[in-house]
């Protein structure tokens, strides 16, 4: 797991749901009244979530086991920012803003939202210890965001 430092695009996450959110508004406009999409109105609010996350940036230090200290100069890279979520993520999404309990809709998406975040996974450069030889730079694959 890393932790995140800066680069979270918020745009991003919010054009996803502006896009969901039309989609909704216009199919609920259309007779007959009222018409549910269901979870695929809610796949544009994912995309966007995981999207935000492509271009995040992570902390170095503290290092990542087993190094004892990263490579000067290579950044913490993402290879995936979660897309396997965003199914899932949709889903949660659709079930949040149909919880008819309005306190309920929050701890549904920060819920969706956490589970997000264990997915988003890349690669960590650190200079891991060789007996009797200088450490050697190594890439160690993470997953989590903290």
């Amino acid at each position: 797991m890393v932790i995140y430092y800066s680069g979270w695009v918020k745009a991003t996450m919010q054009s996803g749901f502006e896009a969901s959110f039309s989609q909704q508004f216009q199919a609920a406009g259309a007779p007959p009244e009222g018409i549910d999409i269901g979870v695929p109105v809610w796949m544009a609010a994912a995309a966007g979530t995981v999207n935000a996350w492509a271009a995040a940036q992570y902390q170095s230090l503290p290092p990542h086991p087993p190094s004892i200290a990263p490579v000067p100069g290579v950044p913490v890279i993402t290879l995936d920012p979660g897309a396997g979520a965003i199914a899932g993520l949709a889903s949660t999404i659709h079930d949040a803003f149909h919880s008819q309990n309005c306190a309920a809709a929050a701890p549904i998406l920060v819920t969706g939202f956490i589970q997000h975040l264990t997915m988003i996974s890349g690669l960590y450069t650190g200079l891991v210890p060789v007996p009797g030889a200088p450490p050697i730079p190594t890439p160690i694959p993470w997953m989590g965001v903290s």
